[in-house]
């Protein structure tokens, strides 16, 4: 049976179609602020990942400047500056 004929007869008031209106923005609503919920608890993952390895790398990057440095001085030494 199609809408048309499933809704024969039936009258619509300008109250029940505020009240669901208003049931389904409400419902709209809470859906939205679930998935935004959601989707910010994501982004916070993410960025807390994004903080860990920027730590990481930049450690790495000191360490790989130490060393060459280091190496710098030896050579530096070995030739005969120093």
């Amino acid at each position: 049976m199609n809408a048309i004929q499933r809704s024969k007869g039936e009258l619509v008031t300008s109250d029940h179609f505020e009240t669901r209106t208003t049931e389904m923005r409400t419902h709209v609503d809470g859906r939205f602020a679930e998935m935004r919920a959601y989707v910010d608890s994501g982004l916070t993952a993410v960025r807390a990942h994004i903080d860990r390895q920027s730590a990481v790398f930049h450690r790495a990057l000191w360490l790989h400047g130490v060393a060459i440095v280091g190496v710098l001085a030896g050579l530096y030494a070995l030739v005969g500056g120093g």
